[in-house]
């Protein structure tokens, strides 16, 4: 594939790939992503259980507290938007609708986990609604690329995001935050964690204000779409712990956030079209370390997603229980692993419910039972795993997953695996009138194929993939659409066939004078098999590069992020280059600074067709760390 085939209408990004491969070449390395920072010693989401980071065979990425820190300002959208596979898409601001497509593929296509409870809507095409997460209370994110529905069920078809809330750990430590930026931006958040004997408690409060820009590009002068659009939201959590005896834990925790944003129902609206969106989320755990290598854990966590628009009628509400039981038993080189998930699914829509539906609450329920084992000893490494989910809709469905890893020389490694999922379609899909009868089932099957370098802090890795998709659900507007349950309507969800996704990943990182240097690009091809055309929204080409750097207790970064043109229903969006800054420093033990720079050239481009996106944005915060 040819870097140049689409970039000639792509301002900015030939040198921005050209930049980010000097870089690869350079440094022969790779970042995990433009937050890299060194993986922590263990890793939950690859297992659902803490690993140590060199059991992982799986392609996963960690992003810490530190990098969360520098990313004030922003939105868990926009820190992921710069981890590698990853492409954003955003109606206005940070609180309208967000969409992260993971290697091409669909928004509800990775299961997003907030400390390790679903959160995903069953509201239209689904997916997790990334702008109702605060950033200022996760302590740190883990993304696992590649098919997991093996070890989670549903949903997990391009990968997973483990969303982590601050824990009560070490000695107790107080935190307060506020900054202030452009677009009126004025943010501010408390913490408070730490253990008081067999007891540690983490509690964390944030909220923040912003009036931007309106979200239309073409808004009609006089109109209230024409104004600026403002958002404030709230949020927080609470986790608990107590461990009862040696390498027993309970836990429960807590986590709520309510905002409140504004948006533009139409390039003309009259009204204050605004959206209120409330989550709550709740989970219970017990944790269990036993004699001779036997753990296990025991959870159960619901999650309620309450989106509202006004003056419109619009009103959705997804709730998600959630119940499960893990063993695992580690035997010399051997790993077997045991796990049985409940879901219950239920949804309400205000408006758009069949009539058979009126008055009830849509349900779907679902049983999985996992079954893995892991294998290392010396060069060599294996992971396997089966499992069957029984839905209440459409029956049983199994998926696995095969992997191994050969280590080649010292630092040096070749990992291949090839797996199966599936996400079933939304209870908005199936029962509301957009819905068409027998949507089935998405399903997928995955091959990967990488080869990794670690060592002397030098890092690099080439991986190829290659998904296939069947019953790939989209909504297809009139006249194209056929079969619609209500044929007033003015189009509905239906099986579009086959997707193929495919693609290479390059990414490196390495010291070059006294600076870190990062670089990522991503080729990948994501298309409709029936028509041989671009899914909406994807690039072709995608890369990054980051430098940072210390300088006399100053912390620096600079990177840039860049697209080749995207297509959005027939029009074409045009590539971009967009570049950014941060900075910090500590004053004493006791109080840091922190400064952002986003879009510092004020680069004027779409993310979705007509919808604007933020300008030159400057934030400048200090945050208060007292002894306890």
């Amino acid at each position: 594939m040819s870097i140049s085939h689409s970039v000639p209408r792509a301002p900015g990004l030939r040198s921005a790939l050209s930049m980010a491969i000097s870089g690869l070449l350079l440094s022969n390395a790779w970042a995990e992503s433009p937050v890299f920072q060194p993986l922590p010693e263990q890793v939950v989401t690859a297992s659902r259980l803490p690993q140590p980071v060199s059991e992982v065979l799986a392609n996963v990425t960690v992003i810490g507290r530190d990098a969360i820190e520098r990313a004030a300002g922003t939105s868990v959208a926009d820190v992921l938007r710069g981890v590698q596979g990853f492409e954003m898409v955003r109606n206005g601001g940070p609180a309208t609708t967000t969409s992260l497509f993971l290697r091409g593929a669909e928004k509800r296509h990775v299961l997003v986990l907030i400390d390790g409870v679903p959160f995903e809507s069953q509201t239209t095409s689904g997916g997790a609604g990334w702008e109702a997460l605060p950033l200022a209370l996760v302590d740190r994110i883990e993304v696992l690329r590649g098919p997991a529905s093996a070890m989670y069920g549903s949903s997990a078809v391009a990968g997973v995001v483990q969303i982590f809330t601050k824990q009560g750990a070490g000695k107790p430590q107080a935190s307060v935050g506020m900054g202030l930026g452009t677009q009126d931006l004025a943010q501010a958040d408390v913490a408070l964690s730490g253990h008081w004997g067999a007891v540690d408690a983490a509690f964390g409060a944030a909220g923040s204000t912003l009036l931007g820009p309106s979200s239309r590009l073409n808004a009609v002068i006089g109109s209230r779409a024409a104004d600026r659009d403002g958002q404030r939201d709230a949020s927080a959590n609470l986790n608990l712990g107590w461990r009862v005896m040696p390498g027993h834990r309970l836990s429960v925790g807590w986590l709520q956030n309510h905002s409140n944003s504004q948006y533009d129902a139409s390039t003309s609206s009259k009204n204050d079209d605004r959206v209120l969106r409330d989550l709550t989320q709740g989970n219970l755990g017990w944790q269990a370390q036993w004699a001779g290598g036997l753990r296990s854990q025991v959870s159960i966590g619901q999650t309620t997603d309450r989106y509202q628009t006004t003056p419109s009628q619009a009103l959705n509400e997804t709730s998600t229980r959630t119940a499960s039981a893990l063993v695992e038993q580690r035997l010399g080189a051997h790993t077997v692993r045991a796990v049985v998930d409940h879901r219950r699914e239920t949804f309400f829509n205000l408006t758009a419910l069949a009539p058979a539906q009126k008055g009830v609450w849509p349900a779907r329920e679902d049983l999985g039972v996992s079954l893995g084992h892991e294998w290392r000893a010396g060069q060599w490494g294996t992971d396997l795993a089966v499992r069957q989910d029984d839905d209440s809709e459409f029956g049983r469905h199994h998926t696995g997953h095969v992997g191994a890893r050969y280590q080649l020389a010292p630092g040096w490694q070749l990992t291949g695996s090839w797996g199966t999922a599936f996400k079933a379609p939304t209870l908005y899909q199936r029962f509301s009138y957009y819905s068409t009868p027998g949507l089935q089932p998405e399903s997928s099957r995955t091959t990967e194929l990488s080869l990794k370098h670690d060592r002397n802090g030098v890092q690099a890795a080439v991986t190829a993939y290659d998904t296939r998709i069947d019953h790939l659900t989209d909504f297809v507007s009139r006249p194209a659409a056929s079969g619609c349950l209500r044929a007033s309507v003015d189009g509905c969800y239906m099986d579009l066939g086959q997707a193929h996704l495919k693609g290479v990943e390059l990414m490196a990182s390495a010291p070059w004078l006294g600076v870190r240097w990062q670089g990522s690009v991503d080729l990948g091809v994501p298309k409709r098999v029936s028509t041989d055309a671009l899914l909406d929204r994807r690039a072709r080409q995608r890369a990054t590069l980051r430098a940072e750097s210390d300088v006399m207790g100053w912390q620096w970064g600079v990177q840039a992020q860049a697209q080749s043109y995207r297509m959005d229903a027939g029009n074409r969006l045009a590539g971009y280059t967009v570049w950014s800054a941060d900075l910090s420093r500590a004053l004493d033990a006791e109080w840091k600074l922190v400064a952002r720079l986003d879009n510092l050239t004020d680069r004027r481009y779409e993310l979705a067709r007509n919808y604007s996106v933020t300008p030159r944005a400057v934030f400048v915060g200090i945050r208060f760390t007292p002894s306890l």
